[in-house]
């Protein structure tokens, strides 16, 4: 979930979203299942700022799952016809 955007005195723009966790065993896997979701906006989220007015972000932090085997695709041969 998106928390809070803004920027620094630096200029760096800081966005914090919230987190699923910090125990990677605790956190819910990826539709793929190739990895782990740290946070996530859960696609674009808009927010207001006073430095850009409404910005649109989109974050997804994985981490990746070491335990994915991707599945065994068969080739499919085809005849050639002469």
């Amino acid at each position: 979930m998106l928390k809070d955007i803004s920027v620094s005195k630096s200029g760096d723009l800081v966005i914090t979203v919230g987190s699923n966790g910090s125990d990677i065993n605790q956190l819910p896997l990826s539709k793929s299942g190739k990895s782990f979701v740290v946070a996530t906006t859960n696609g674009f989220s808009n927010i207001a700022t006073p430095e850009y007015g409404s910005i649109g972000v989109s974050i997804n932090v994985t981490v990746p799952n070491q335990n994915y085997v991707a599945p065994v695709v068969e080739e499919k041969k085809q005849a050639v016809a002469k």
